[in-house]
């Protein structure tokens, strides 16, 4: 794995055979995912990094409560991925790459967002998605995507188990968000054993390999 500045931010980038497809990803736990795809070839991993998780990947503002606080400044992360670090990609491996967007919790809400707000990406995968996110539900129903996307959506069955009445929509958000794509694109939803902390590593990565690796199942 190689690490590289891209205006101003951290990247790691790990590339296994001729890439076809780029899967841009926030900086977590990247050596155990790139273990986890052994086997799996033509494509790049970027690693991005982020400081502040809340204020970086929220789409617009959000006060739940005094805990959590989301500032909404992710569209400044959003232009950094697609007109500073997409075009360097694109640079030093060609324009025929597709590209992907992925997250976990906030993260996957972001990469969702990401992918609904540019044309750039072709598809996302959101793992254990925050998607109780205030306005979201409302946001996606007037959202048309390209009919050859590609998005994985996955979740934890303890996740909406939660004391939060706001998280514990997330279940019945993530279905939401389901059938609103399915009839758009190619969308899958895999429901895993556990909460939210239970196997960040593997779920990511069965959402990258199914996205990179062109199988419908």
């Amino acid at each position: 794995m190689k690490e590289k500045l891209i205006a101003g931010r951290k990247c790691l980038i790990h590339e296994a055979g001729t890439p076809a497809k780029v899967v841009y990803l926030i900086n977590d736990h990247p050596e155990d995912i790139v273990s986890r795809l052994e086997g799996a070839d033509n494509y790049v991993l970027v690693f991005f990094s982020t400081e502040d998780w809340n204020r970086d990947l929220s789409p617009w503002p959000y006060r739940m409560n005094r805990n959590f606080d989301f500032p909404g400044n992710g569209s400044v992360l959003k232009n950094w991925l697609t007109e500073e670090c997409v075009k360097t990609i694109e640079e030093e491996y060609g324009n025929d790459i597709s590209h992907f967007v992925c997250g976990y919790s906030l993260a996957g809400l972001f990469s969702l967002w990401c992918f609904y707000e540019t044309d750039i990406f072709r598809g996302a995968g959101s793992f254990s998605g925050s998607l109780w996110f205030d306005g979201w539900h409302e946001y996606i129903d007037n959202i048309r995507v390209r009919a050859d996307a590609r998005v994985f959506l996955s979740l934890g069955n303890r996740e909406s188990n939660t004391r939060n009445p706001v998280m514990a929509k997330v279940y019945d958000e993530t279905v939401h968000q389901h059938e609103v794509l399915k009839e758009q694109c190619c969308c899958v939803f895999r429901v895993n054993e556990g909460g939210h902390f239970d196997n960040v590593s593997e779920r990511i990565a069965d959402g990258v390999r199914w996205l990179i690796s062109g199988d419908i199942d």
